[in-house]
């Protein structure tokens, strides 16, 4: 499984008359510069999946929280989320770390997903070693996130550690044993380890699993199989 298909799978809204060209956070939200209307308008503008703007206007609404610590640092995370959702994970990586700057006021689970996050921004920018070392961190809050050790297995499943790998996905099915993502990389770990029999079992369950993007990649890698098996 290559590191594109990882980042894509990452990656998993008829009126009459003229064209009115005003944005709809504007007519729905406001222009004033108050903490509800910059977050409606960032909201809104992710609602209509124009991301960037969505990040800068979350990013414009995290200062005016003031001292609510924990609301401060949400809004931080929101605006790396849309910053990841623009492909902009430098961005990402800039706003998480302004979120964890009040980490001990967001949940245990809220710090274990930032850093997920925060892992996902450095996969993107072709640092495994450090997405590893982010979902090192995540694993003391997150644990029980099968996203985390599916991230894991795979990245260590592309950096040629396959005990790695395999370690991380069973943990993860442990969790989650008819995720799509984890049966996916139960196929690529199975080819790795010489049983394409296995392979082809999971990479079968994967691809029942209709309209997921994990689905798709498992029929497609079974077809694959079945093609050079010819």
């Amino acid at each position: 499984m290559s590191l594109s298909l990882v980042l894509a799978l990452l990656a998993f809204q008829d009126v009459q008359g003229p064209k009115i060209d005003t944005p709809r956070a504007l007519l729905a939200c406001g222009t004033d510069a108050s903490l509800e209307s910059t977050l409606c308008r960032a909201t809104v503008a992710s609602e209509q999946k124009r991301y960037v703007e969505a990040a800068t206007a979350f990013e414009e609404a995290a200062p005016l929280a003031g001292d609510a610590r924990e609301q401060r640092a949400r809004i931080e995370l929101a605006a790396a989320n849309m910053w990841l959702a623009a492909e902009r994970p430098a961005e990402a990586d800039l706003a998480i770390a302004r979120a964890l700057e009040y980490d001990l006021y967001l949940a245990p689970l809220q710090r274990g997903l930032a850093r997920i996050d925060r892992a996902r921004a450095a996969l993107a920018q072709n640092n495994a070693e450090l997405a590893l070392q982010h979902l090192a961190d995540a694993e003391t809050y997150a644990a029980a996130d099968p996203f985390l050790w599916w991230m894991k297995g795979t990245i260590l499943l592309d950096t040629g550690d396959l005990a790695g790998a395999r370690a991380a996905l069973d943990t993860g099915l442990a969790l989650a044993h008819d995720a799509p993502e984890l049966l996916l990389l139960a196929g690529h770990v199975a080819i790795a380890e010489g049983d394409e029999a296995e392979a082809r079992t999971k990479f079968a369950e994967a691809a029942t699993h209709t309209g997921n993007p994990s689905a798709a990649a498992a029929a497609e890698a079974l077809a694959s199989m079945e093609t050079e098996a010819q």
